[in-house]
């Protein structure tokens, strides 16, 4: 029976044990001299020589609470605008050991104490028990580049820009959040803003291959959260940068950023403006047999594209009293991306040679905004209710010109056709997101939650050619879509410290679909009613301080992004496109991971089953023989793979990391006549080297490589890139910085897709100008005083990610 979402509500939420990391704990209230608890105080660990060992900010109450695993001796200081600082006598602290302030008095000081500057490095990668974190700020090679350049050096990510696709672990599963807030734009446009915003605007980015209940069960491969800078010191502060740099062609762009805190309120705004002119070349040759001739097709497309992005924020947390905090932003996207593509066909067919000149026009506009607001009550002392609302408003408008002019063997002229494709997709979407945390006790914690979203899209392609130099719609290619989509959903979960060394964390999420699709000929062409249980385990054991080790499940969904089910259409040539798939269904995937770690090494293994599997544009021939790349289902696909991270020290001013990755990955294709079956080794790597310099310059060598691999039923040859960047201060808050990318010019795309019982053999080259010399300059400006800031996390943020365009 068919599920009106949109008047449905959850019943129930179902409870399991849980993790918590295994920690000392200290523990305390500031409080002012009436003894009123001083909220949103900065609470800082450090150790005895004064280097930071961990940060935190008290709640509404002036409560705070810090989670170290490192034993020895501390200070702590805590300091919040208009009070005197305060800072502890050392004390010390064993394994298991936890220390209670009990309350601390802060006195008002209208004249603030000098400044404590606290400055520590952190690494370009960071393990963490459920993440991979990958410190932007600290990676000078990035220097002018995009948060999509970032994302292609880091450990397990595969980027395409040719399908505008990101790969975690061989998978296109992938969720992209934002300051942890789901993107629900469509994954090709997640990927033109990623390499449209600064690298310089980006704190860092967690991947996270196994995530908790709390998060959405979308996404195969799992999550990659992308955080962006929001200043923490009191008073005004930011930073503004600024780039320029050339490869085949120049580009240009700058960021500002400026927040604004004190105490109860903090406003933040940032705005990005980037230009990108690029030449890129992409050749696609098949060869299709045709009764006793061999088919052969040659295409050899020059692109001279320019690409010009802005983007921006602003937002307000404001505290409403000691318990309440309201908040919410407003952000936005244009991108406008030109394309004139001068295309060289050749072409035999049934043995008779003739060619083709086809020049096409392209215009690509994308604009998006985003309204957020949000509240957090805290009910009680270690009771939390928070609540998130969004409005997310998409319009794409996409016209193509192709312009055709046929020559026979001898290259005379035979005839000129025309064709236009029209394609707008406006969408709205609006999510609202409860959520409840309860600390029951210091070893258990208790989550819940719910989620609604709803979305509303139309997909309108129009597709004409000339005949008799008068334009003709062509009624088998044009399409008007309309999509409705409702997703409810629900959490719970349970965090439990079961001994000093043993902890859990267990979790169930309820999520229930209902996606219509109507065209203007037909109804329902889509009437799909999907629910499903997804659960998540974690078991961390810390047999010691140099040794421990993890084991963690989930089930995940990977839905079909909003446009590969609804009709599209767009050209290669005038015998290969790209289509829609109103067939395609949600894939399931069950995931098992064991992690490993001595000191700082990490090696980790693990086991997926994606039951059908979305691999998108797929290649087949139709009744005209003509190449249709669709969205299509893998009856399934199995990888096992094993990772290992190495970090370590030559010497006081040369350190190096290395990320090692090996997969086996099985797959079958049940869309063909007959099933197909293939299976790929695949071994990757990724690192840095980073060296100390003279006057406290810095040195950055980085690279990655990975051996053949599968996109689909196509497999990619092995590519790789070596990177170079240097950095030197400028006065006291200027950053001086210059890098060449994939200065060997070897990460190039080459895919091939060779299956004979199908009649397909077609290998395609993709050229997007990798190698690309940067200087960019960053300054900051302000205060540079310790704050802790709000995290805020958004409900609308899984939806942003499929309405594919």
């Amino acid at each position: 029976m068919k599920l009106e979402l949109r008047s449905s509500t959850i019943l129930g939420l179902l409870l399991f044990l849980s993790y918590v990391s295994y920690s000392q704990k200290i523990t305390g209230t500031i409080q002012d001299n009436n003894g009123t608890g001083v909220p949103y105080a900065t609470v800082v660990l450090l150790d005895a020589d004064s280097s930071l060992v961990k940060g935190e900010i008290s709640n509404g109450d002036g409560i705070f609470m810090i989670s170290i695993t490192k034993t020895g001796t501390f200070k702590l200081v805590a300091s919040s605008v208009g009070y005197s600082n305060y800072t502890s006598e050392l004390f010390s602290l064993e394994k298991g050991q936890s220390k209670n302030f009990g309350t601390i008095k802060m006195s008002e000081d209208v004249e603030q104490l000098e400044e404590v500057v606290i400055e520590a490095e952190k690494p370009l990668f960071e393990q963490k028990i459920d993440r991979t974190v990958v410190n932007v700020s600290q990676n000078i090679g990035v220097s002018g580049g995009s948060a999509l350049e970032v994302l292609e050096r880091s450990p397990g990510i595969t980027v395409d820009k040719m399908n505008s696709s990101i790969a975690l672990a061989g998978k296109q599963g992938v969720r992209v959040m934002i300051n942890g807030k789901i993107s629900n734009l469509p994954a090709s446009a997640v990927v033109q803003m990623l390499d449209g915003m600064n690298a310089e605007n980006l704190e860092k980015i967690e991947l996270i291959t196994t995530p908790p209940a709390k998060y959405e069960a979308e996404g195969d491969a799992g999550m990659i959260n992308i955080v962006l800078k929001k200043s923490a010191d009191k008073g005004t502060n930011g930073f503004i940068s600024a780039f320029a740099g050339y490869g085949r062609k120049e580009k240009y762009g700058g960021t500002i950023n400026v927040n604004h805190r004190n105490k109860g309120f903090n406003v933040y705004a940032d705005y990005g403006y980037r230009n990108n002119v690029t030449q890129q070349v992409i050749s696609n040759e098949r060869d299709i047999q045709n009764g006793a001739f061999v088919d052969a097709i040659s295409a050899y497309s020059n692109r001279d594209a320019s690409t010009v992005v802005h983007n921006g924020r602003i937002g307000t947390d404001v505290s409403l009293g000691k318990s309440t905090v309201i908040g919410g932003y407003f952000s936005f996207f244009s991108r406008e991306w030109n394309m004139d593509a001068q295309n060289d066909i050749q072409q035999t067919f049934s043995g008779v040679n003739s060619s083709l000149n086809m020049e096409t026009i392209e215009l690509n506009q994308w604009d998006f905004t985003h309204s957020n607001f949000n509240i957090s009550q805290d009910i009680t002392k270690g009771h939390n209710l928070s609540m998130d609302f969004n409005y997310i408003s998409y319009d794409a408008n996409n016209p193509t010109d192709y312009n055709q002019d046929f020559f026979d063997a001898q290259g005379e002229p035979t005839g000129r056709e025309m064709l236009r494709v029209g394609k707008e997709t406006p969408t709205a979407i609006y999510t609202a997101q409860i959520d409840y945390s309860a600390n029951i006790t210091d070893d258990f914690t208790l989550e819940a939650g719910a989620k609604t979203s709803f979305t509303d899209l139309e997909n309108d392609v129009t597709v004409e050619e000339t005949q008799d130099g008068v334009f003709v719609t062509d009624d088998e290619l044009t399409n008007f879509a309309m999509l409705n989509e409702d997703i409810i959903a629900g959490y719970a979960s349970m965090s439990w410290k079961a001994s000093d060394k043993i902890s859990l964390k267990a979790g169930i999420r309820y999520e229930r679909t209902q996606t219509d699709i109507d065209t203007r000929t037909a109804e329902n062409v889509v009437d799909r009613d999907f629910g499903n249980f997804f659960p998540s385990f974690f078991y961390n054991n810390t047999i010691n301080k140099d040794n421990s080790w993890v084991f963690s499940y989930s089930r995940r969904v990977s839905r079909p992004r909003f446009t590969d089910i609804a009709p599209f259409i767009i050209f290669v040539d005038p015998n290969a496109f790209f289509a829609g798939n109103e067939k395609l269904l949600p894939s399931l995937t069950n995931n098992v991971r064991f992690e490993y770690r001595y000191k700082t090494f990490l090696i980790s293994t693990s086991y997926s089953r994606d039951k059908d599997a979305i691999a998108r544009f797929q290649p087949e021939l139709d009744d005209q023989n003509r190449l249709v790349s669709t969205s299509q289902n893998l009856e399934y696909r199995d990888n096992y793979s094993v990772n290992a991270t190495i970090p370590f020290g030559i010497t006081d001013w040369w350190e190096v990391q290395i990320n090692l990755n090996g997969s086996l990955i099985k797959v079958r294709s049940s869309h063909f006549e007959n099933p197909v079956d293939f299976s790929v080794k695949n071994l990757s790597t990724n690192g840095t080297q980073r060296f100390k310099l003279p006057k406290n310059m810095k040195a950055e060598i980085s690279w990655f490589y990975s051996t053949p691999q599968f996109f689909g039923v196509s497999k990619i040859k092995a590519v790789g890139s070596i990177n170079f960047g240097l950095e030197t201060p400028v006065g006291q808050n200027g950053t001086l910085r210059a890098s060449m990318n994939d200065i060997f010019n070897m990460n190039n795309w080459k895919f091939r897709t060779d299956i004979p019982e199908e009649n397909l053999d077609v290998r395609t080259l993709v050229d997007f100008e990798t190698r690309v010399f940067r200087i960019s300059y960053n300054q900051k400006f302000g205060n540079n005083k310790l704050k802790g800031k709000r995290r805020r996390k958004s409900g609308s943020d899984t939806e942003l990610q499929r309405i594919q365009s």
